[in-house]
């Protein structure tokens, strides 16, 4: 395969992009994506033959609506899925007809929802998107989507001996952990393995989960910085799906899981 035109572009070319997109509403189609999207870094990361265009248009598709579910079920989410036509019900539909139905979610006119609520949701999604372009390389052939470390590899010299560095190590430590179980999960929910067998594995993911969150709230204690890797900056839900979870975590539950762990009310299967 050839070397793919690999894009990590500018916010207000992302930005452009995206609005040309939601203009056409999903699923995007060889026409109506575009060139610069398509061959974004996290599409290409994503997609199952990177050297298609089908493929890397459907695999722009599926980081959208990821994106767009990461909002969770708050307002500003039901306006995001709906403007973009993810919703059911709303596929081939245009976007006066989506702004219509967007502004009865917050009883407001389409034209607050084009001026005001619209505009930062390009925003919002068009940086999310710079941002996992920095999360990922593009693979070859059989090869997996790595997080970009930017040729940076954690390697022990004698500035390494820190309790910083310390602390740092323990997180990614969490990371795998935490990532380490949900495959565990997933492969026996796929197996068709016993309810009980697979519920210790759950737990042990709660318990790597809440252990994980832990470490970041004290490293945010500490040093008060976003957790970093090479070049690249993570947020605390940034690491949670690297983890491999796709699901929201709301602040709730974060602090619900820490204060469990703290109490040692959570406990990791043996």
């Amino acid at each position: 395969m050839g070397e793919l035109p690999a894009l990590a572009s500018q916010l207000d070319e992302i930005r452009t992009a995206l609005r040309a997109l939601l203009r056409q509403g999903l699923p995007p189609t060889s026409e109506t994506a575009g060139e610069l999207l398509p061959n974004q870094r996290v599409v290409i990361a994503h997609a199952q033959h990177p050297e298609q265009t089908a493929s890397r248009v459907t695999a722009l598709d599926r980081v959208v609506r990821q994106l767009l579910r990461d909002y969770g079920d708050s307002d500003r989410g039901r306006i995001a899925r709906i403007l973009f036509g993810a919703d059911r019900g709303l596929r081939g539909t245009t976007l006066t007809f989506r702004r219509e139905t967007a502004g009865e979610v917050v009883e407001r006119h389409p034209d607050h929802i084009r001026k005001h609520i619209e505009p930062t949701i390009l925003d919002e999604m068009a940086f999310a998107v710079e941002q996992q372009n920095l999360r990922y390389t593009p693979r070859t052939e059989g090869r997996r989507p790595e997080i970009a470390t930017h040729e940076d590899t954690p390697v022990l010299t004698d500035n390494s001996f820190t309790e910083r560095e310390e602390a740092l190590s323990r997180i990614w430590s969490a990371v795998y952990g935490y990532r380490a179980e949900i495959i565990a999960v997933q492969r026996r929910l796929d197996a068709g393995e016993e309810q009980e067998e697979t519920e210790r594995f759950v737990q042990a993911a709660q318990w790597e989960l809440a252990h994980l969150l832990t470490l970041v709230h004290e490293w945010l204690d500490n040093y008060g910085e976003e957790i970093e890797q090479g070049d690249v900056q993570f947020q605390v839900e940034g690491l949670v799906k690297l983890a491999g979870w796709s699901g929201g975590l709301s602040s709730d539950t974060a602090n619900r899981l820490r204060l469990l762990y703290a109490q040692g009310k959570l406990r990791r299967p043996t």
